[in-house]
């Protein structure tokens, strides 16, 4: 029986290479590692990772499986097992299982024949007909929220307080109702840049639907830009009325305040004519303080300016943040002052009247009018929301435009109409391509200090600019980059010479490819190439590093040089260890093996940074990471040339970041999920020039500044960990103070 063993776990192994079958996609062999596995029972199954390259969307977690196609879709809990949408399940159907011990998630060919995925093929190989092989870009995954798609919509923005014409000479007053929220780091290394409205978010759970994602259908060329903007919800409420009378309002005259009026709902009288000389509705000094409003109990004499005729209010829903735009109608053109107070604005408008009372609005927010013989003060208490005051004429309107955070837990989303001058979006189903004009914007490395990591806003701010993205690979317990980063001309973090590149010039134009950046010393000895960058001590290499003020370099028996600021001559020797100056590079190394250095201060001794290629010796700025997407207008994916494993890790499918070239233009790209190739295929649809993949996953963010509570917006719908490194837009008459600092304190 012992001698039968071995046969039968070499007849078992047989067994199992024989049911392994290499895969086709459309008769087109796929990579050869990718082929079918034997599961439990004989059956055959496919990794979930690759599932996305058959056209499927899924979610490949053990607790929780997603899979779709077209219609169909699929959902496996531990609790429930499979549960259908789309379809009726003729049969129970097996469990996700892992393809041996901690090996990749697999589902059954049966699992793939259920959701109506075509295959075919003999014994020897499996053959995917691909339904819908022109679709390059998966949609968004479907919220999984009782198993229903979210509906998809291409609607076009309403401007609810005017629906004819917009005047475009506006006058348009910020109000912060509180003062912007420092972004916090979270437990878990989050960032949280906004605070939200507990109670409103709570009172208005009920009604809020989901943010609306707007996507071109499958019909659609994938070439075809649509635009994602608000959609109001189909339930949207707008109507003039008059504001209810107040029983007792303190602060107003006693006979000003009906006691039995109710409130009913009335048309806008006409709207005065105004002649073309008179002034535009503009700001109004300021009025007396608040305690001075209210005059002594009498009846206000007959108005002389205008009167407010109505008010209409609307929501609307934009992922996490709520939008209220409230519209007061005037019979005729107004001025006014606006004073931002805790929890609510404050308007007053002279010579103006008004019906006295409260309105409550649909977000919640309380809207009291209080008129006296001077004019009428307009108070909005806005529930923790900021807003924004202007005016619109013809017909003649006060709009205060309000949003609030309904939760922190979500990123607030980019306001489209508010991104910076020059900046654009255009979106293509599941991909964001987020552009800026060369000649107003030029990209830069910005970098945490050594061994920190930073939220990409962080980074963004301290770097002088608009937006970003975050950088190259690092390791999460240390923060330090695993591959090649530099800022102001100097090596920050040595190259694994293998990885996509991307470097820019002293004006921000960009290179991609794959060079071999290193540290290159000349002297009275000749040349030396520096084997490493790093402050750890490395008693057998000549290593670099660039110092902070604070991170020590060298080690017991160590010599560490400190260059001047021009890194041409010996500023400082050190033995045993020693604290470089901010920005100073120094070189540490035993004497003994390297005997041909200088060893005193005051010695000539030049570093400089060797891309060993021609194309890149004017790169003063640039990271690795990887894979290179595009080069050229051309997929050049090739994970093989960079030594990156398919099975796992940078190659599962999950949301995807970029650094690109969009009509010659630097663009920060998003794919909301998929593979690098996913990826790759979508960026040369929309036609991207040139593109590198960055840390993707978990690291995945573009911020832009500005946003619905001047806090700044995001393309990715959940927050990212911080990171040691991005890459920063920022705008070109602001690049020279940065001097040669990506690196920032």
């Amino acid at each position: 029986m012992k001698s039968l063993l071995p046969l039968t776990l070499l007849l078992s192994l047989l067994s199992a290479a024989a049911a392994a079958r290499p895969v086709a996609i459309g008769g087109v062999p796929t990579s050869p590692v990718i082929e079918t596995k034997l599961l439990s029972g004989g059956r055959e199954g496919l990794p979930i990772w690759f599932l996305p390259q058959l056209g499927l969307q899924t979610r490949n977690d053990p607790q929780d499986v997603w899979l779709s196609y077209g219609a169909r879709s699929l959902r496996y809990t531990v609790q429930g097992g499979w549960q259908a949408s789309g379809f009726v399940l003729a049969a129970p159907l097996p469990a996700p299982e892992r393809s041996g011990a901690g090996g990749s998630l697999h589902v059954g060919l049966e699992v793939l024949r259920a959701l109506g995925l075509p295959l075919g093929g003999s014994a020897q190989r499996l053959d995917v007909r691909v339904a819908r092989p022109s679709v390059d870009v998966p949609e968004p995954p479907v919220p999984q929220v009782a198993f229903q798609a979210a509906p998809k919509a291409n609607t076009a923005k309403v401007d609810m307080a005017k629906t004819n014409t917009v005047k475009t000479n506006t006058v348009k007053v910020a109000v912060k109702i509180t003062p912007t929220a420092t972004p916090a780091l979270t437990s878990t290394g989050q960032t949280n840049p906004v605070q939200a409205n507990p109670v409103k978010a709570a009172t208005k759970a009920a009604a809020q639907s989901p943010a609306p994602l707007v996507a071109h259908s499958p019909a659609q060329p994938s070439s075809v830009q649509v635009s994602r903007v608000p959609t109001p919800p189909s339930a949207l409420r707008s109507a003039s009325v008059v504001p209810t009378p107040l029983p007792t309002a303190p602060g107003l005259p006693a006979k000003a305040v009906p006691a039995s009026v109710q409130p009913t709902p009335r048309q806008p009288t006409p709207v005065q004519t105004v002649p073309t000389q008179s002034a535009p509705t503009q700001p109004a000094p300021a009025p007396p303080p608040a305690a001075d409003i209210a005059p002594a109990p009498m009846q206000p004499a007959a108005p002389s300016g205008p009167r407010i005729v109505g008010v209409r209010s609307s929501l609307t829903t934009v992922r996490n943040i709520q939008v209220q735009r409230l519209v007061i109608d005037l019979s005729g053109p107004a001025t006014y002052n606006a004073r931002n107070e805790r929890g609510g604005v404050t308007l007053f408008l002279p010579q103006a009247s008004a019906t006295p009372g409260v309105q409550t609005l649909e977000s919640g927010d309380t809207l009291t009018f209080a008129p006296d013989e001077r004019g009428v003060t307009v108070r909005l208490d806005a529930g923790g929301g900021q807003s924004q005051v202007m005016t619109l004429d013809d017909p003649d309107r006060l709009v205060i435009d309000t949003a609030t955070s309904l939760s922190a837990d979500v990123p607030p989303p980019i306001k489209e109409d508010a991104l910076p001058d020059g900046v654009s979006l255009n979106v293509f189903g599941g991909l964001s391509l987020l552009s800026f004009d060369a000649s107003r914007y030029a990209p830069h490395v910005v970098t945490a200090p050594s061994g920190a990591a930073l939220s990409v806003a962080e980074l963004v701010r301290r770097g002088g600019g608009v937006a970003g993205v975050n950088g190259g690979y690092f390791d999460p317990p240390s923060s330090l980059p695993v591959d090649f980063v530099a800022a102001g001309g100097k090596l920050l973090a040595a190259s694994l010479e293998r990885r996509g590149t991307v470097g820019f010039d002293a004006r921000g134009a960009a290179l991609f490819g794959f060079p071999r950046p290193r540290y290159m010393l000349s002297g009275a000895f000749g040349s030396l190439t520096v084997n490493t960058v790093t402050a750890r001590p490395a008693p057998t290499l000549l290593s670099a590093f660039v110092g902070d003020g604070k991170a020590a370099v060298g080690g017991p028996g160590l010599l560490t040089l400190t260059l001047n600021s021009a890194a041409t001559n010996v500023l400082r020797a050190d033995m045993n260890g020693t604290v470089p100056a901010a920005d100073l590079i120094s070189l540490t190394f035993d004497p003994a093996r390297f005997p041909q250095l200088p060893r005193t201060p005051g010695s000539p001794l030049q570093a400089v940074l060797n891309y060993q290629s021609p194309d890149w010796q004017n790169i003063r700025e640039g990271l690795s990471a990887g894979p290179m997407l595009i080069q050229g207008g051309q997929i050049v994916l090739n994970p093989a040339r960079e030594a990156f494993d398919v099975l796992s890790g940078v190659w599962r499918p999950t949301r995807q970041v970029a650094f690109a070239i969009y009509k010659g233009q630097p663009t920060l790209a998003f794919l909301e999920f998929g593979t690098p190739e996913t990826f790759a295929r979508a960026l040369h649809s929309a036609g991207v020039q040139d593109a590198l993949r960055l840390d993707s996953g978990s690291s995945a963010t573009v911020f832009v500044s500005g946003g619905y509570l001047g806090t700044g917006g995001y393309l990715n719908t959940v927050w990212s960990r911080p990171v040691p490194n991005a890459i920063v837009l920022v705008p070109v008459s602001t690049t020279g103070a940065m001097g040669a600092g990506g690196k920032v304190k």
